[in-house]
Formats: structure tokens, sequence, C-alpha cells
């Protein structure tokens, strides 16, 4: 269970979802409390996870120490079912002089906790993470991550799994050494796989060891483990990765009604998104505020200054080069000065590499138009094409509806009809020719 304050992030520090809890303010007192966990078939049982400290909505460290003295994080231990709590039964991280673990030092890029629990061997235990804030000043995120219960390690357990790179079928990863192990027992299955159940081989390094054989766009979760010096192993430590996607075929539609809304919910299979106005918040995301068919639609939001983009599943340019192809999509602003760039990329993860097509706006603000931009002009090697948002003053919202990428036909349909002059008994339509003749 869990008291507000407690958020699940993928954003940073851990790259994969996990509890954060934002520090600030003077009323912040939030739980995290485990279910019942029965210690009695654990000789000798300990309390292991990653815990880690970072400036608020990024991963920096954080900013003014002497600010935060107030702060505390707790481990603390409930021997009845979480009916009672005390701070004789916790870890206490603090600033108070003299502190045995001290709040402050806590690293922003994460340190795995052993806390022995031989206390309370035989026993059904709960546990909590409690994070307090009673004065203002300070403002930061404290992040948990790989929790486990069960017997004390003899050696300490990896941490920060990277992945350095990934493919449709293959993932690389690297990962920290806290000990002098050499050897490495790595575990992974589908997301969700119960551990010992899955596929497991031994890795001779921890940098950049590929895993092969693995099924495109499928999320998956790896266990990575030191191998002791005594050969018992260390607790696990894991990392969930998403393959990339096989290149799409055509046509290519997506209307987002069958997508979870929110800046929190997974984005659509095979896209990818960034944005430079809140690294903290997932723009572009989902939204059902308005759309064109069904419930959905994407939601952009963005300054002047900044961008949200995103980024098509990717397409084969030896099949399907992007200037063989058009994208049409439906559009709605809340300014005249708000507009949507079509471009293409080399690279989905350097937005740098984002090359400009053609720039399309809408004459009204109070509904969708349909839009259609054909590709041709695109001299590039892209493989991927993608939507970005711009805006020439302040900060504007932009929603995009009905996505459908395809070849151009060979007789392409008119775009931006535009009514005027309407009358009881006559209308005047203009609309743009997209290359019919």
């Amino acid at each position: 269970t869990t008291t507000s304050g407690w958020v699940f992030n993928n954003n940073y520090v851990f790259g994969q979802y996990h509890p954060k809890l934002n520090i600030y303010g003077t009323n912040c007192n939030y739980w995290l409390i485990s279910p019942d966990i029965d210690l009695s078939a654990i000789s000798t049982p300990a309390l292991t996870f990653d815990l880690a400290l970072s400036d608020y909505g990024n991963a920096d460290p954080i900013e003014n120490p002497t600010s935060q003295e107030d702060d505390k994080f707790m481990v603390i231990i409930s021997t009845d079912h979480g009916m009672t709590w005390s701070e004789s039964n916790a870890t206490i991280c603090s600033n108070a002089a003299g502190a045995e673990h001290v709040y402050n030092q806590i690293p922003n890029t994460g340190q795995e906790v052993i806390i022995n629990l031989e206390d309370y061997a035989g026993q059904t235990v709960r546990i909590a993470f409690y994070g307090e804030s009673t004065t203002a000043g300070g403002d930061n995120d404290l992040h948990i991550d790989n929790v486990f219960v069960g017997e004390a390690p003899s050696c300490s357990a990896p941490s920060q799994i990277v992945v350095d790179s990934i493919l449709a079928e293959t993932v690389y990863l690297s990962w920290t050494e806290n000990g002098d192990a050499t050897s490495w027992v790595v575990e992974y299955g589908l997301e969700g796989f119960t551990l010992g159940t899955g596929t497991t081989v031994t890795a001779n390094t921890n940098e950049s060891f590929g895993i092969a054989g693995l099924m495109d766009a499928t999320t998956y979760d790896v266990y990575v483990r030191a191998v002791c010096d005594d050969n018992s192993t260390s607790n696990p430590t894991s990392r969930t990765f998403t393959t990339e996607c096989l290149p799409m075929s055509l046509p290519y539609s997506q209307n987002f009604d069958a997508l979870s809304t929110g800046s929190t919910s997974p984005f659509a299979l095979c896209w990818k998104r960034n944005n430079t106005y809140r690294t903290s918040t997932n723009y572009p995301y989902v939204s059902s505020t308005y759309s064109v068919s069904g419930s959905n639609s994407l939601y952009f939001y963005c300054s002047s200054t900044t961008y949200s983009m995103a980024i098509l599943p990717q397409i084969d340019p030896a099949v399907n080069p992007i200037n063989t192809l058009q994208l049409s999509f439906s559009m709605r602003t809340n300014s005249s000065t708000c507009k949507i760039v079509v471009g293409a990329l080399t690279n989905p993860l350097d937005p740098n590499t984002f090359i400009p097509i053609d720039t399309v706006e809408v004459s009204s603000t109070t509904s969708f138009e349909p839009k259609v931009v054909m590709l041709s002009s695109y001299t590039g090697n892209g493989s991927y094409v993608a939507l970005r948002q711009l805006n020439t003053s302040s900060t504007y919202a932009a929603y995009i509806d009905d996505v459908y990428l395809e070849t151009i036909p060979t007789c392409p349909r008119p775009s931006d009809v535009i009514s005027t002059a309407v009358t009881s008994s006559s209308i005047t339509l203009s609309w743009e020719d997209s290359g019919a003749g």
C-alpha cells in the first residue's frame, strides 16, 4: 500500500519503472508499505534494495544540501501486520548530527542497501519505506528499486544495469560490479516471469554483454547476480527493457483509441517520443480531451523555445523510401501560432537528426482539420517519420488523431478543403492540390 506522495517513475535514475517520492515542503510524510512477508523459511534473512537521491525532476545531484537539514528517509519493520510502527525498528537516513546514515550523502546514481533482518527470523513482517520533510527548503526526489527479501548475500549485488544498445532481437547490457566478482549469472524472460524459471546464461564480462534470440517489440525482465568467492551468488539486480520493432509494413494507421491515457501510461507500441519542455513529463501523450474518431488523440505541449516530438515506428527505406510516402492525420490546436512540423530522422534517439519536410497549421482552433503531407521532397536516408510541435510564441497545445502513412497514391486526394461564403443555396470551396495534375 502507499500514500499519495509515492509515484512510479521511469524517466531518470534507474531507467525503469520504480517508486519515487518528492521530499519537499512542510507536510511531507508518505509511506510505501509491503504486504506481509513470511521469513520462517529464511535462515539469515536480509532486505536489499537500490536507493538514490536526486534533484527534483531529473537525475542530477541535489542542489543545496544545507536547505534540507530536516529531510529524512526511514525503513521500518512491523511485526504486527502493520498495526504499529516504531523508530526502534527502523534504519534511518537523516541529516542529524552524528547520524549513522546521512540523508544528504545518498548518491544520485544509486547504491545497494542491505539491512540485516536476523532479529525478525521466523516471523512475518511488513516493511515500510517512509520519507519526511517538515520545513520549507530543499526539493529532491528519493528513488528505490530492486527490493528483495531473502538470504543475506555473501557478496554484494551488482547495480545500475544499463542498456547499451537494443535491436529487434538483441540487447547489449552493462552493469556496475560492487565487489570483486569476475563472473555473473544472467537470467531473463518475458516481463513478469518468476525468478528461477527464465533463461540463464553466464557472463564473463559486465561490459556490453549481449543477449540474442529475442522477440521483437517484446518487454523482458533481466536479473543479474554476482558469483561470489564461495560459488554462491549475490542477490539479484533487475532491469526491464523492450526490444525494438521490426520495420513496419505499409499502409500503417494509428488512432490511439486502444491506448491508456495520461503521461505515465505506456506509449503507442513501436512509437518513440521526446520533449524539451518538461523532461519530467512524457510529452506527447495520449489524451481523451479531444478526438476525431473514437475517444483519444495524441496531445502535444511546448513553449516557443522548446518542442515535443512523436516518432512513428521504423520503416525500411530499402523497401519504402520516405520520399515515396505520404502522411495523413487530423490536427487541432489552441492557437494559430502552434504548428506541426513533419520530418524524418535517421536515429530516433537523437533529435538532432530530425530533418524538416513540411510545416502544417490550422485555420481554426475550434475543431480538427484533416492534413495530408507528401514526403517526396525528402532527400535523406532516414527510416523514421516524425511529428514535431512548433510554437512561434508562448506555450500552446496541439492534438493529432487518425495518423495514416502510405505510399503516395497514383492519384492523390486533395487536402486542406476550406469552405467559405456559405449561403442557403451556395458555397465556395478551396483546397490544396496534392499532385494529381
